[in-house]
């Protein structure tokens, strides 16, 4: 081979050598490009997953603390629906209560008065019996001329504390206190007057009681 050979050769050789070195050169470039963009890549992905790491624990926090706070007021909607219960309990019972008090209320009103015993009337005191008469003394012997007029026997006087017996008010008077309670009871209860009459008929052999029926209506206004 001759000179002029060996130094194309030789040239053709640096060339190669130059593209080969420029070629690693480009190799390295790209490799350290390559490798600081995914150190980038990675890293943005790290601090990506972080935020979002970050934003669902707080989003988890936040619906916990809704859940909490929702679970409070439902907590005490469900105490103030149990007291309200209560009370709306406590109201029936006591309206069921005064239900049934106006009803046997209205039924004791509207019902007849049973019999009722009276009380033994205390035996009336005997009366004081009237101090004896003087015994008049003799008229004195009329003369002759004269005859004695026959005295008619005057008619006795009643005694000031003797009560009358006689008119409505005497009979009423006599009724026994037994008798005339029930009929004022009865009167005051709105039962009409012939049924309180014949009432006092049938069960205190009452034959009269228009009298009493008279003082005991006037009483109850009716």
């Amino acid at each position: 081979m001759d000179e002029k050979q060996q130094s194309s050769a030789a040239a053709a050789g640096k060339q190669v050598q130059a593209i080969i070195e420029a070629a690693e050169a480009t190799a390295r470039e790209i490799e350290e490009g390559a490798r600081t963009r995914a150190e980038a890549i990675r890293e943005q992905a790290e601090r990506d997953a972080a935020e979002h790491v970050t934003r669902a624990r707080q989003m988890v926090e936040l619906l916990a603390g809704g859940a909490e706070q929702l679970q409070a007021e439902i907590d005490d909607v469900v105490v103030r629906v149990d007291g309200l219960k209560a009370a709306i309990d406590a109201v029936r019972v006591d309206l069921r209560a005064a239900e049934e008090d106006v009803t046997q209320s209205h039924a004791s009103a509207a019902a007849p008065v049973g019999p009722i015993h009276p009380e033994p009337e205390p035996e009336p005191e005997p009366e004081p019996e009237p101090e004896p008469e003087p015994e008049p003394e003799p008229d004195p012997e009329p003369e002759p001329a004269m005859a004695a007029a026959p005295v008619e026997p005057s008619a006795p006087e009643t005694p000031p504390d003797q009560p009358d017996t006689s008119g409505p008010a005497a009979a009423a008077s006599k009724a026994p206190e037994g008798v005339r309670l029930i009929a004022l009871n009865m009167a005051l209860s709105g039962t009409p007057r012939d049924q309180t009459a014949r009432y006092l008929r049938e069960n205190f052999q009452v034959e009269e009681p228009d009298a009493l029926l008279d003082e005991v209506y006037a009483k109850a206004g009716s």
